[in-house]
């Protein structure tokens, strides 16, 4: 925005003379997301932008869309490169791109069998998007019998002497995590049941 001094003059040397003050309009592209459901994100434009304008939303998968706040659902919880470009009523232009930031996946059984058959003989966490996690596992009276900071690393159902139960019992397990944004973190408690 600035303001200029404009002098006209004719054929026979008559001047005019004025200041314009001439505001530039300069579009600006902002926006946010907000998961939903499963691998859905809504997107909300705050773009500073004269109306009518024009949106274009590449989603960073191959799909693309002209809405203005478009909902969009993902084929998988993965971090995404989204571009949006605004142009204003005159042509001009601006984008921004931001990369979402999924939010943290976890899935917690309810009981295994440590029978040595090959299938759920081990209790742990199934999760996404990960970034710190903790698991306790304490028997009814309280002693904790097993530990981990790995996702990965699942218990067996033993005691950390080695020893275990030789009957059903039910354990009571302790996990924190937390995802990608740093506000996604979570303490769960519950426990599991161990089938012999």
């Amino acid at each position: 925005n600035s303001s200029y001094r404009v002098v006209v003059e004719d054929t026979c040397g008559t001047q005019a003379e004025q200041v314009v003050f001439v505001t530039t309009q300069q579009p600006r592209a902002d926006f946010d997301y907000e998961y939903f459901g499963y691998y859905g994100i809504q997107f909300s434009d705050y773009s500073r932008v004269v109306r009518p304008a024009t949106y274009m939303w590449d989603f960073g998968d191959g799909s693309t869309s002209e809405e203005q706040n478009p909902k969009h659902q993902y084929q998988d919880i993965d971090p995404f490169d989204v571009l949006l470009t605004v142009e204003d009523n005159i042509g001009c232009r601006d984008s921004i791109g931001l990369r979402t930031i999924p939010p943290a996946e976890i899935f917690i059984p309810n009981s295994f069998t440590p029978n040595g058959d090959g299938i759920n003989d081990l209790f742990g966490i199934e999760g996404a998007n990960l970034v710190d996690f903790e698991m306790r596992i304490f028997d009814r009276w309280g002693k904790q019998v097993f530990s981990s900071l790995d996702p990965d690393k699942k218990w067996n159902g033993s005691h950390n002497d080695g020893s275990h139960h030789n009957q059903t019992t039910t354990y009571s397990y302790l996990i924190k995590y937390r995802g990608i944004a740093e506000e996604d973190a979570t303490e769960l408690t519950g426990q599991v049941t161990v089938i012999r």
